[in-house]
């Protein structure tokens, strides 16, 4: 049923790309279908947030500052004109860069869902962790970007879906041809498309490739560009592009042309084309170095102090810090530094505590027993308690980490407690 559904508003959103602003009057009920494949094309667009592992399924229960966050970030878009949304999220390994970048996407879309700018930015996303794990030389390069570039375009300009593989096809055979072939007759059959304008993007991809001396910066830069000048060829007039763990990025790439070989660092090209489009980028484990990102004017963004610790602390059963072993460790809320991804499972891990404490039966204690729920409560309590010493380490918290969970491992349940 599901399937059913996508082959419909697939359909729909096709067909409805056909009739221009002007004829919409001819159409039975426009005004709903134009709502309804704008829909579609968010819909597809938070999908594919969701397969580069851009996003994943908030909620207010699972995390506790979402609204603190969007908040934050809403006033970011506000108090930036969009010609200026350039945003690098900074910070240390694993302090929620990527959960910020996250929020970032989906507030980004909705406001140009709701700004009437969505039809004519083109929204393009990679986590180049994953997309660096198939990607060996410029050739590849260029296949990944022009397959991800034609397939995000096919949703957000559903009039070329009956074409998209057949596109995609006369593009990748670019590179390897010792001659441009002819667009493929299923495409030339279409109405209403822009054949000029492709041809001529196509050829130069071609001379690039075949020119006996070409730079290697001069190629990728030239690849990087693919989804700017594929999108602006069907109207879009800008670009928001969601780089996701960038530092994979981190690699350099070669071309040979005849004796002469050149190289060049792939990140580096994409730092330097950042101040042409709109973005919003984030690196997993190695910081990127801010200077040239200032000179390009990107703002700045860090996870830490992007909500406040006063939600930890706004519900009377819930107490201001953890004490552990004996002799006692302290865990408090400023151990978190801030950081949103430690802050909620500082605040998960203090939610469990709380219920084991408060479930404790006074006969059973006296009688020094315990039940089979709490005690594996207790056990699931360790297991987190265990995780976060090892995240607080990841941020400069605690640099024995190892003694730490020794010593949690030798506590028993009576020795956590809670302390006003």
């Amino acid at each position: 049923m599901n399937v059913l559904r996508e082959d419909i508003s697939t359909s729909i959103s096709c067909l409805l790309s056909f009739v221009k602003p002007d004829e919409g009057s001819k159409v039975q009920n426009y005004d709903d279908l134009y709502k309804f494949a704008e829909d579609f094309v968010v819909s597809r667009i938070l999908d594919s947030f969701s397969q580069n592992s851009i996003i994943e399924s908030y909620n207010n229960e699972k995390i506790s500052f979402f609204n603190d966050i969007n908040e934050k970030i809403r006033g970011y878009l506000k108090d930036n004109s969009f010609g200026n949304w350039r945003f690098y999220i900074d910070g240390f390994p694993k302090t929620g860069r990527s959960t910020i970048l996250g929020f970032f996407a989906i507030n980004v879309l909705f406001y140009l869902k709701f700004s009437n700018f969505l039809p004519s930015v083109f929204v393009f996303s990679v986590n180049w962790e994953k997309a660096t794990k198939s990607i060996f030389d410029v050739y590849s390069l260029y296949n990944f970007v022009v397959g991800e570039t034609i397939n995000s375009l096919s949703y957000q300009f559903p009039r070329i879906l009956p074409i998209r593989n057949a596109l995609i096809k006369w593009f990748l055979s670019i590179p390897l041809s010792s001659s441009l072939l002819p667009l493929p007759i299923s495409i030339k059959k279409m109405k209403h498309f822009p054949y000029e304008y492709i041809n001529d993007l196509a050829n130069s991809h071609f001379l690039l490739f075949k020119a006996e001396s070409v730079e290697c910066s001069s190629l990728i830069s030239e690849i990087l560009a693919i989804p700017s000048k594929f999108s602006r060829i069907f109207g879009f007039e800008r670009c928001f592009f969601v780089y996701s763990h960038i530092d994979f990025c981190d690699i350099e790439f070669s071309i040979t042309r005849g004796d002469l070989e050149t190289k060049c660092s792939f990140l580096d090209i994409i730092l330097q084309s950042v101040s042409q489009e709109q973005y919003v980028i984030d690196s997993k484990f190695l910081p990127i170095s801010t200077e040239i990102l200032d000179q390009k004017g990107v703002i700045i963004l860090n996870p830490i102090g992007m909500i406040s610790n006063d939600f930890i602390l706004d519900s009377s059963s819930f107490f201001s810090h953890i004490l552990v072993s004996n002799p006692p460790i302290r865990l408090s809320p400023e151990m978190c530094r801030g950081c949103p991804l430690l802050l909620h499972q500082y605040h998960q891990l203090m939610k469990m505590v709380t219920h084991y404490l408060e479930s404790e039966d006074q006969k059973l204690k006296k009688l020094s027993l315990m039940t089979c729920s709490r005690q594996f409560l207790y056990l699931i309590i360790s297991k987190n308690l265990e995780k976060l010493i090892i995240s607080f380490s990841e941020v400069g918290t605690f640099n024995n980490e190892k003694e730490v969970i020794k010593r949690l491992k030798s506590i028993n349940a009576a020795e956590i407690i809670l302390k006003k």
